[in-house]
């Protein structure tokens, strides 16, 4: 049973699309002017320290699991963890989303 369910993903072909083609298609989207919402989080990504920014664009902007930003950065993953939850409460203390008092 197990094999067969691992031979059902192998003959399985998704569909692919060009990137280039759906980018073109789009670019009317891109062009538009930005939330103002959009900027503000910009703008407090940019105020927080390099060793919370980081780790937080890696995941969150480019994709990377905390343990491929482990990698990256030669920490440990919980290291990036206790980052990147430290980078979101800046975050959203700077957005008026939080608190102050907390961490």
């Amino acid at each position: 049973m197990r094999r067969e369910f691992a031979r059902s993903f192998e003959r399985k072909r998704l569909e692919l699309s060009d990137v280039d083609a759906l980018v073109a298609a789009e670019s009317a989207v891109l062009a538009t002017p930005e939330d103002e919402g959009i900027g503000q989080m910009r703008e407090a990504i940019f105020r927080l320290d390099a060793e919370y920014r980081e780790p937080l664009v890696l995941q969150v902007l480019m994709g990377y699991s905390t343990q491929e930003i482990a990698d990256m950065m030669g920490m440990q993953q919980g290291a990036v963890l206790t980052r990147l939850f430290r980078a979101r409460a800046r975050l959203r203390r700077q957005l008026g989303l939080a608190p102050e008092a907390e961490a």
